[in-house]
């Protein structure tokens, strides 16, 4: 009886047994065979890691191929998410304490986008000091899933200079993800300047490679790569020993200023804009304060943007585009133009002025007046220019109507965003006129409307960049060209992809007997022995076309002082605005400082200006 049952026991053993090995080849031909791919998948993603390298951005260069923005190799400290398998508290809290970052902020980088891409490096800590990078990997036993990569970093040469003509980069935000194919949430966007107009162009392509890693996730061995491909060049119309010259006159005056006594209350900031009148390139676009695109690449870059938000001169705030101001006396170019196309008057016709005029039931004083000083008394169109006087271009502004001083406005660039290949726009500012006022204001235009406008004031606006275009267009006697920054787009190749030719932005006619007056004019402001500048381009051996401008703004502040200009006068090269905020006197304040811009671009030293 024995035997039977042991027979049972070895033959209920021998089936289980045989049981247990049909699971197990069950199991081992779904694992083998039904998902076999999909395992050797994850066996590959827990060995092999594809690395995206970044692509350097195309550089920045001037017209004389000297650099404004380039790249340098630095340190970056980065984590593979799908790495920080085991403790992922105490590896961020850890690399928070060597980075002087909190865990949240680390925290906050990883909750990213890329969470799709857990085998790829997340960017955590850019340009960090080398000294950072050894502590990583001293201690890289402790931080599975952190490595430190070398890759190219934006870099502004000249600090502060241009700044508001480049702009800065910044993290990608989700409007950028948006808006670019293949961009992640640590990749570096233009925000603001020829940066942001021409992201396209200046981002090259990522590169990857593809690698080895053990345990730590660190690489170990490298199978194969993808080179990335750099960014094209931008080539600018840009002179930066002109700009750095413009924004050092700018930032001196303001500072002289600053001591003067008796002054009601500081000045603010300023701007210059320089343009070549046979192409609208432009030479030189100064807002300052400024601010250095550098500063927005390290790891305090918060509390240094929270910082220039602060300062009350608003740093990051592009004057030369954006700010709109009444332009003053440098306006009446427009108004002589106006009346003398008009017929209402003729450049010989003599006019004596008083100091007061009586327009439309109100009375309107010349700024001599209100100063103490006695009235221009006979004056025609030159003498009247060239004493900038207010009764006079009251009187011939009345008479030739806002409808054809906003026409002849317009005609040469004021009143709409002058296309500037720059972000954001140039601001349109704006020339007034009676349909603009019922639409905006619900009021019908009066007589005395017309005669502020005749002298700059008023409900007028433009941007330091318009006023230069306007004068642009003075100085070619009626055609304008639209300005613009970028004068060539080069590939890695060294192949010009694009080259930019001048385009006509808006052309005034006018006769020759009109432009001559307005020229002579001009002359006379500078060289007239009555003339408004004439101090400031005293001793310039170059004859200049130029008008003053103070902008009346607040009670209890000084004007806004303007200052445009072209030059030479009899063969123009160049045409220039100038803007002081809060500076006073158009001739006092702005005009030293288009001296000395101009004493730049033609080459002479500084004792040619005061």
């Amino acid at each position: 009886m024995a035997e039977p049952e042991l027979q049972r026991r070895t033959r209920r053993m021998g089936l289980v047994l045989l049981l247990v090995l049909l699971l197990l080849a069950g199991r081992m031909w779904q694992l083998q065979i039904v998902h076999g791919e999909h395992y050797a998948a994850l066996a590959d993603g827990n060995r092999m890691r594809r690395l995206s390298i970044s692509a350097p951005r195309g550089a920045i260069r001037d017209r004389e191929g000297r650099v404004l923005a380039d790249n340098r190799l630095a340190f970056t400290v980065s984590i593979v998410p799908g790495g920080l398998v085991e403790d992922r508290e105490a590896v961020v809290e850890r690399l928070g304490r060597i980075l002087g970052r909190s865990p949240e902020e680390i925290e906050a980088t990883l909750q990213g986008n890329q969470r799709a891409y857990p085998y790829e490096p997340l960017r955590v800590a850019r340009d960090v000091p080398p000294e950072v990078a050894v502590a990583v990997e001293e201690q890289r036993m402790d931080l599975p899933g952190v490595m430190v990569e070398q890759e190219p970093i934006r870099r502004y040469p000249a600090g502060n200079i241009a700044s508001h003509v480049l702009g800065y980069l910044q993290l990608a935000s989700p409007e950028d993800l948006a808006s670019y194919d293949g961009y992640r949430t640590s990749d570096l966007v233009g925000r603001i300047g020829v940066e942001r107009a021409y992201e396209g162009y200046l981002r090259g392509q990522r590169g990857f490679q593809q690698v080895e890693v053990n345990a730590l996730s660190r690489p170990i061995r490298v199978l194969g790569t993808v080179p990335p491909a750099p960014g094209n060049d931008l080539v600018l119309t840009l002179d930066l020993e002109l700009q750095r010259a413009a924004t050092e006159a700018v930032a001196e005056q303001l500072e002289r200023l600053k001591q003067e006594a008796g002054r009601q209350g500081p000045p603010g900031g300023g701007a210059v804009v320089v343009l070549d009148v046979k192409t609208g390139g432009v030479l030189a676009l100064v807002s300052y304060p400024e601010y250095d695109p550098n500063k927005f690449l390290t790891g305090d870059r918060g509390a240094y943007f929270a910082e220039l938000e602060k300062d009350p001169l608003s740093p990051l705030f592009n004057r030369a585009i954006q700010g709109a101001y009444a332009p003053g006396s440098s306006f009446k170019p427009i108004t002589l133009l106006a009346a003398l196309e008009r017929r209402v008057t003729t450049a010989d016709e003599v006019y004596v002025a008083t100091g007061v005029v009586e327009i439309g039931g109100r009375v309107f004083r010349d700024w001599t007046i209100t100063r103490g000083l006695p009235p221009a008394g006979p004056v025609n169109a030159v003498t009247a220019m060239e004493r900038s006087v207010n009764d006079y271009f009251y009187v011939m502004g009345s008479r030739a109507g806002v409808q054809a001083i906003a026409a002849t406005a317009r005609a040469l660039g004021l009143g709409g965003s002058a296309g500037l290949d720059i972000w954001p726009q140039d601001a349109a500012g704006l020339v007034p006129d009676p349909a603009w006022k019922r639409a905006s204001q619900g009021e019908i235009w009066y007589p005395g409307d017309t005669a502020n406008l005749s002298i700059g004031q008023g409900f007028l606006q433009v941007t330091p960049l318009q006023l230069a275009v306007m004068y642009m267009g003075l100085a070619n006697r009626g055609t304008v060209y639209e300005p613009y920054l970028v004068q060539a787009i080069v590939s890695p190749t060294g192949e010009t992809l694009y080259r930019r030719e001048p385009r006509l932005l808006s052309y005034l006619e006018a006769s020759p007997s009109s432009w001559n007056a307005v020229h002579q004019g001009l002359v006379a402001v500078t060289s007239g022995e009555r003339g408004t500048a004439r101090s400031a381009f005293a001793r310039f051996p170059v004859k200049v076309a130029g008008k003053t401008g103070s902008a009346q703004v607040a009670p209890g502040r000084e004007t806004h002082a303007w200052f445009a200009a072209y030059a030479p006068a009899d063969d123009p090269e160049v045409a220039l605005a100038v803007l002081l905020e809060y500076g006073g006197g158009g001739g006092a304040a702005a005009a030293p400082v288009a001296c000395r811009v101009l004493a730049a671009y033609f080459g002479f030293d500084g004792n040619v200006c005061p």
